[in-house]
């Protein structure tokens, strides 16, 4: 990749490549009327052992840059993670149609994909 030129156009067209991509993700979603929990459970295993890989790679990576910089990344991502269960744990919240359990799971998700792709965004 020495040779190809880094300009603005080119982190856009990879921004948009891997959102695209990740449009691609839900495709299977518009062609089923019936989610069956085993292929559901199943694609969530493979999604989650394929972000584990990722994440241990990144921090191998980030190691070689700075140890003090990436352990403080882990850290802050571990106290954001528990710092939103603490102040969703034991509220009643609704989200969409979900409610309870359900509503704070999706909540969480939804907050920390957010953050993900903002820093994903911040990383291309």
């Amino acid at each position: 990749m020495d040779g190809f030129p880094l300009t603005p156009w080119t982190v856009f067209l990879y921004a948009l490549f891997t959102a695209v991509a990740t449009g691609f993700g839900a495709l299977p979603f518009l062609f089923t009327r019936n989610i069956v929990a085993r292929h559901l459970g199943l694609a969530n295993a493979a999604a989650a052992g394929l972000m584990l890989s990722a994440s241990f790679g990144l921090i191998y990576e980030g190691v070689n840059y700075s140890l003090v910089r990436t352990l403080l990344g882990v850290v802050l991502g571990l106290f954001f993670i528990q710092l939103s269960h603490r102040f969703l744990h034991g509220r009643e919240v609704s989200f969409g149609s979900l409610n309870g359990l359900d509503a704070r799971k999706a909540l969480m998700i939804v907050g920390i994909m957010t953050l993900h792709s903002f820093a994903e965004g911040v990383g291309v």
